[in-house]
């Protein structure tokens, strides 16, 4: 039982890999497809291993962040990340475009920002900047 156990959390740690990687294609039909020739227990074993992946990707963030001393750290980037799973929300021409963007909390949308500003390697306010003259779009 043992080894087929393990046979499933590896199978389970490939599959999550390999979601992440076709996530990042955009290929959401491909991970739509792959997932669904599991049972519900091998699903439920995909997510454990998706969330050691994060977990993973977080630690590397805050590493990275701290031999660099910048200020965004994984916990910020996992809000961000949050942000952009939440459903759109209405965005209106004034007030904060930013969180009305996407249709969040304003520390969300300036959690965001700044992850968007760390991602590009530009500053916070050159992005509320390009969100305000309606040139970039948080989501």
């Amino acid at each position: 039982m043992g080894s087929d156990l393990y046979g499933e959390l590896t199978d389970a740690g490939r599959t999550a890999l390999e979601i992440v990687r076709r996530e990042r294609a955009g290929d959401l039909r491909g991970i739509v497809d792959l997932v669904s020739t599991y049972g519900d227990g091998g699903k439920a074993l995909i997510l454990g291993a998706m969330a050691s992946v994060v977990n993973h990707a977080l630690a590397a963030f805050d590493e990275l962040a701290s031999k660099h001393g910048e200020v965004l750290r994984g916990d910020d980037l996992l809000e961000a990340m949050a942000v952009g799973l939440q459903p759109p929300g209405p965005c209106l021409d004034d007030g904060d475009l930013g969180s009305q963007q996407c249709g969040c909390e304003i520390t969300d949308a300036l959690a965001l920002l700044r992850a968007r500003a760390f991602s590009t390697g530009r500053s916070a306010e050159e992005i509320a900047a390009e969100v305000l003259r309606g040139e970039l779009r948080l989501r």
